[in-house]
């Protein structure tokens, strides 16, 4: 539908959503409320930057396009997001996430 899913914004979980969850966080050694699934590819990105509190979140997208254009950056900024999108892959030594976080 126009509305999308509604799983996206209000985390209304199903029971398929809850299981893949699950499977995803226990195959990958980390605790299943640290793992969310969502129906989009923008939703996951802007949990993360609206999550940071104002942090900066840097998304590389290697040879894809950017997952949000200019005007869509400028507004997510008006709203207190700070995401930069990057080509290519993280730079040698950049910090990698930990599954403890």
């Amino acid at each position: 539908t126009n509305l999308g899913n509604a799983e996206d914004y209000m985390r209304v979980a199903t029971n398929v959503s809850t299981v893949y969850e699950n499977v995803l966080a226990l195959g990958r050694g980390l605790a299943p409320e640290h793992v969310f699934s969502f129906a989009s590819a923008t939703m996951p990105v802007l949990a993360v930057v609206f999550a940071s509190g104002g942090a900066p979140v840097h998304l590389y997208h290697g040879d894809a396009p950017p997952l949000l254009t200019a005007t869509q950056l400028a507004v997510l900024a008006r709203l207190g997001g700070n995401l930069t999108c990057h080509s290519g892959s993280p730079p040698q030594g950049a910090p990698r996430p930990s599954a403890d976080a």
